[in-house]
């Protein structure tokens, strides 16, 4: 089983929107003699049928260069003039059940399979 800190995935869906953002508006690319590049796709629920796309410039990471700074920055002992946020982990899902003993668990557990299998 996997596990995925709470942290990480609040990390990771920040990341995402901020490079969405900041590649949510990119323009078309446009061949040399300034026209714009089409591509063509073949989806299966056209069934043999085409559809024609835009082909968009390439994304930026500007943002990452703006981080990478911002993390030497407060590593490097320099006065920070953000706000950094404490966050609060919420209890997993689990804490709110009941956790019933083990020993109890396993004898409900047998003497139900035991009764279903009596023979005749």
């Amino acid at each position: 089983m996997y596990h995925y800190s709470y942290q990480g995935m609040e990390n990771r869906v920040i990341l995402a929107a901020l490079h969405f953002n900041e590649n949510a508006h990119r323009a078309q690319a446009r061949t040399r003699d300034g026209d714009g590049i089409f591509s063509i796709h073949f989806p299966k629920y056209k069934q043999g049928g085409h559809i024609v796309r835009r082909v968009l410039e390439q994304p930026t990471f500007g943002y990452v260069m703006e981080l990478v700074g911002l993390v030497k920055r407060m590593c490097g002992g320099e006065d920070f003039d953000g706000d950094v946020l404490e966050q609060q982990i919420p209890e997993p899902l689990s804490a709110a059940c009941d956790r019933p003993n083990k020993a109890d668990a396993v004898r409900r557990h047998t003497t139900r399979f035991a009764a279903n299998n009596l023979q005749y």
